[in-house]
């Protein structure tokens, strides 16, 4: 074996480790980023499905109260909003509540616009 040989022999040698470190750390890095999104996108969607039954219990139970009046007046709506607000929050895990506060900057925010959203698409429907 000449010198040359034995010096592309000891570069490889030390740059294989080295490159399969490197790999190794970008594919951890990728594994770290898809688990959180999905972990996000799993609280969310837990959120969101538990919102829209709450929601929907609400607008049925609204209904079901309008057929025996036809007084519709707007405390009565703020109150269902609120009530559904208030349920939602008593039913999301705190850990649920805490990855959507930690990706929103606010939770109560965040439930209040979805509650709106909700009613609003039902509104349309």
């Amino acid at each position: 074996m000449t010198m040359w040989d034995h010096v592309i022999l000891t570069i490889v040698s030390v740059s294989i480790p080295v490159l399969i470190g490197y790999a190794l750390k970008l594919f951890n890095s990728y594994v770290a980023v898809k688990t959180h999104s999905v972990k996000i996108q799993h609280a969310f969607q837990v959120a969101s499905d538990t919102v829209q039954s709450i929601v929907d219990s609400m607008t049925q139970t609204f209904t079901s109260s309008l057929n025996n009046t036809t007084d519709l007046n707007e405390d009565a709506v703020k109150q269902a909003i609120a009530q559904s607000t208030q349920t939602a929050k008593q039913l999301i895990s705190t850990d649920v509540q805490s990855t959507i506060q930690n990706e929103t900057g606010d939770f109560e925010s965040w439930l209040t616009v979805k509650v709106g959203q909700i009613i609003q698409s039902k509104n349309t429907n």
